[in-house]
């Protein structure tokens, strides 16, 4: 199963690496997206893979987390509706 992680900031990385330490997923199993280009390279240093847009998380994602700021969830669900119809 591919999980998709939309936000690197502090919860999402926390949710994943608890799966991950559980053995629940492998970090080959997880894309993810954050728009702040240093959280994007803490994920890829972790040895976790990125994507270029919270679409792409989703067009490659069977289970999407997204742990974004409140203010941002509106217009991370509207770009990527398409993928999810």
């Amino acid at each position: 199963m591919k999980v998709g992680l939309i936000g690197c900031g502090n919860m999402g990385p926390a949710l994943i690496a608890g799966l991950v330490d559980q053995k629940a997923i492998a970090k080959a199993e997880v894309v993810c997206f954050d728009a702040d280009v240093e959280k994007k390279e803490g994920m890829v240093s972790q040895g976790f893979i990125t994507v270029e847009s919270s679409l792409e998380v989703a067009e490659q994602s069977d289970l999407i987390t997204i742990a974004v700021k409140p203010k941002d969830v509106a217009e991370t669900l509207e770009e990527i509706k398409v993928a999810t119809e």
